[in-house]
């Protein structure tokens, strides 16, 4: 079985609804996340490539966060990356800058169990981000 197929089985396993764009070679899921205040709108990606699979949500605009306060906050989410358990997240420049919570796997060592805890770690990391991390910023 290919990745792409094991992603889309992996996904459907854990009742997640997806999109898969066979031009982009991504799937997108959009869903809402419960955070401690309240609903929050999550976008996630995975991007397959000749040699990772990339999964990332979208966890803010960067934008959003006052220009002051970015310097602390980029310490705080290196700090996190260093020292977290499953929890990266990054800078991505799509149409502007977005806050990302991310993982990679290598498409040579690609395992659908893997796959599914780099996932839920994605999750994890953009709830952790919602609750702990973007209250300190805005």
């Amino acid at each position: 079985m290919g990745v792409i197929e094991s992603i889309r089985e992996a996904l459907k396993e854990m009742n997640y609804k997806s999109e898969y764009s066979q031009e982009g070679n991504f799937f997108f899921l959009g869903f809402l996340v419960d955070t401690k205040r309240g609903k929050r709108e999550l976008k996630v990606f995975i991007k397959i490539t000749e040699n990772w699979v990339y999964t990332f949500a979208i966890v803010s605009e960067l934008e959003k966060i006052p220009k002051s306060k970015r310097l602390d906050l980029y310490r705080d989410l290196l700090m996190i990356n260093l020292y977290g358990r499953e929890q990266k997240y990054g800078i991505l420049d799509i149409d502007k800058p977005y806050i990302t919570a991310h993982a990679e796997e290598p498409v040579k060592n690609f395992s659908k169990e893997d796959f599914k805890v780099e996932f839920n770690g994605v999750l994890a990391a953009a709830i952790f981000y919602f609750n702990e991390v973007e209250p300190k910023y805005l």
